[in-house]
């Protein structure tokens, strides 16, 4: 419906960029909310971008075409452009008096993953400005059949494929952050979905400043949303197969394990250490933060059944080590 200059040059350099990377193919349509059925004047109106639709709850749709509540770039949220175009869309993903009170956001991709398979993730978000809490729990979830109307509860028990760092507080209010990972596709995936998919109980906020004084309750975390993309990756090499950063020691026991595991450093400098665990699909089920404490470090793995799985452990440097766990039951 409707076509900024802004989009068009933006259409530009997404073509020029594609045709740089050997033509890679982006699997989510309408990927930068730009194709409109109309223009929204209320909150809850995705469906007035095309494709998109509320997985649950009641998604918002922003353009410049609208006015004050749901506009570009002044919105009842706050104030942000779009990272490209002229539209976003924005969610919901915790609020103090809501428990598990969640939105998310889904669309079926132009094409069925392909098993074993590797795909590039990544979407921009951006916290409101009224908010007064940013979390990091958010990630993408790839399913055969959308999550739409999702029956029981606010809170969608799926294990997203890609998620944001661990700790890694969205806090920024004036720009947009990148959001990026990639999966091993089980095959048949046809859906992405986007929100919180953590339990309340679990899930850290972190308190920032608001200088809204009117008369909505803010004590949430909202995100706006923009730029979805999924892609094949060009580089099919394993994430285990990668340089590990050298002369850093640890070593994990027991291995085999059954309710926890515990890793011992040599001479730990204090860097910001994680600990990853995947399946043998290298799809990524833990992110951690490390708590070393006199070069230790345990980490509860009860939760998970028995099985063979890969772990790595990282610092800002690159990976430290990596090989493979194996949980007995």
């Amino acid at each position: 419906m409707k076509t900024s200059k802004s989009y068009f040059f933006a259409c530009i350099v997404y073509f020029l960029m594609g045709t740089l990377c050997n033509a890679q193919i982006n699997l989510v349509p309408n990927y930068s909310f730009e194709d409109s059925l109309g223009c929204p004047s209320s909150q809850g109106e995705i469906y007035l971008t095309q494709y998109w639709r509320a997985g649950y709850g009641s998604v918002d749709y922003f353009n410049e075409c609208s006015t004050y509540t749901a506009g570009v770039p002044l919105n009842i949220f706050g104030y942000q452009n779009a990272h490209t175009g002229a539209a976003y869309a924005g969610i919901i993903i915790f609020h103090v008096l809501a428990h598990n009170g969640r939105e998310f956001i889904e669309v079926k991709l132009n094409d069925t993953l392909v098993i074993n398979k590797r795909y590039c993730v990544e979407f921009y978000i951006s916290l409101s400005d009224n908010e007064q809490y940013a979390i990091w729990d958010i990630g993408a979830y790839f399913s055969a059949n959308g999550v739409y109307g999702h029956p029981l509860s606010q809170i969608l028990t799926y294990v997203p494929q890609v998620t944001n760092t661990q700790g890694n507080y969205i806090t920024n209010k004036n720009d947009w952050t990148k959001i990026s990972g990639n999966f091993i596709a089980k095959g048949g995936e046809n859906y992405i979905t986007i929100g919180n998919f953590e339990d309340d109980a679990i899930i850290d906020t972190l308190f920032v400043d608001s200088s809204y004084t009117g008369p909505y309750d803010w004590r949430g975390s909202y995100y706006y949303i923009d730029d979805v993309s999924v892609i094949l990756c060009d580089d099919t090499t394993s994430v285990f197969e990668e340089n590990s950063v050298g002369k850093i020691e640890v070593s994990l026991f027991p291995n085999p394990a059954k309710d926890e595991i515990t890793l011992i450093f040599k001479d730990y400098t204090g860097d910001n250490t994680v600990f990853e665990l995947y399946d043998m699909l290298e799809n990524k089920l833990l992110n951690i933060k490390l708590n070393v404490v006199n070069d230790q470090s345990t980490i509860s793995i009860n939760q998970l059944p028995q099985g063979i799985y890969l772990y790595k452990i990282k610092n800002s440097k690159g990976t430290i080590e990596s090989d493979k766990l194996i949980i007995i039951r």
